[in-house]
């Protein structure tokens, strides 16, 4: 039976940094890693990485062993390691709440970060595309929804849902690009 998940831990020869993660598919079908932070490393030095594959199993299984080893090893809380979560898919599932200093690492992290052109573009006619009644609220708001991270609006939320789309496509053509 073929195995459709595998554990892998990148290390970076350079700084002695490793990165844990999980994947769905085949060791060799060019897959690097989901993590924006540790791919910027691995796209200016390639020659300085080296990947060890850990286990193969099912998605689930895997999940969860990718999980159990980032919890073990503190990682999300450590300075040798690019991650910045502990796997298995936790920082997304329902009911979990990230720490106020994972929080801080994530803003540190893109603070003073340039977008590309395709992204000011898609948030400039993301943002022409909003209503005066939604200007009108944010303005009021002093360009900010009340400390809220999403609106109720429905065209904000379509906005927001046009951004992510055009982020993800952008991101897939990087990474065609770069294989």
């Amino acid at each position: 039976m073929a195995t459709e998940a595998f554990v892998y831990c990148w290390t970076d020869n350079l700084t002695g940094k490793l990165y844990v993660g999980s994947h769905r598919g085949t060791d060799d079908d060019g897959y690097i890693c989901s993590s924006k932070y540790m791919m910027n490393e691995y796209k200016l030095r390639p020659n300085d990485f080296t990947r060890q594959i850990i286990a193969h199993g099912s998605t689930e299984d895997i999940r969860e062993l990718e999980h159990q080893i980032l919890v073990a090893t503190k990682a999300a809380n450590s300075d040798e390691f690019y991650n910045i979560s502990h796997g298995g898919g936790r920082l997304y599932r329902k009911g979990v709440t990230m720490s106020e200093e994972h929080k801080q690492k994530i803003s540190a992290a893109n603070k003073g970060k340039l977008k590309n052109d395709s992204h000011k573009a898609a948030l400039k006619k993301a943002k022409s595309e909003l209503s005066n009644e939604t200007k009108s609220k944010a303005g009021k708001a002093g360009g900010k929804t009340s400390g809220k991270r999403w609106s109720t609006d429905l065209e904000l939320k379509r906005a927001q849902s046009l951004r992510m789309k055009q982020w993800w496509a952008d991101r897939k053509e990087n990474a065609s690009v770069g294989q």
